[in-house]
Order: structure tokens, then sequence, then C-alpha cells
């Protein structure tokens, strides 16, 4: 499977394309985090033990006005 590279791949692109969003609409991760009650999640590095949180990333993307999507393609 190749991805492509324009798109995330990793929860960790997605919670970058995260902060890079709230920081063009003037947010901070801090106020953004405490507003989603997502913690320290959007914060720091994530933690392995903690593993990822897709709800969490989906309160971040409802909150922007974007959606998730699966894309499932045959080839």
């Amino acid at each position: 499977m190749q991805l492509k590279k324009d798109k995330p791949s990793l929860p960790d692109d997605l919670r970058q394309q995260i902060r890079r969003r709230a920081e063009e609409d003037k947010i901070s991760i801090k106020k953004l985090s405490r507003q989603l009650g997502c913690g320290e999640y959007f914060v720091g590095p994530r933690r392995k033990s903690k593993g990822d949180d897709f709800n969490k990333i989906a309160l971040a993307v409802d909150f922007f006005g974007g959606k998730l999507v699966i894309d499932w393609q045959d080839e």
C-alpha cells in the first residue's frame, strides 16, 4: 500500500494538521484542548503508552468544520 504524500498517514500527522489549523485561526492549542476537553493530547508529543485517540482528533476536525473520510479504493 502506498500513501499519498499530501494526505496525513498517521495520527501524528493529523495532530500536526490540527495544530497548523489552530495557528491559522489564531487559537492556542491549550485553549483548543480545554474547549474540546482533550487534556494535553494536542499540546505535546504523543506518548506511545497513551496510544492514539481518534475520538479527540474527530472532535478537533469537527470543531474546525472539517470531516474525516475513509476512502477505500480498490486498485
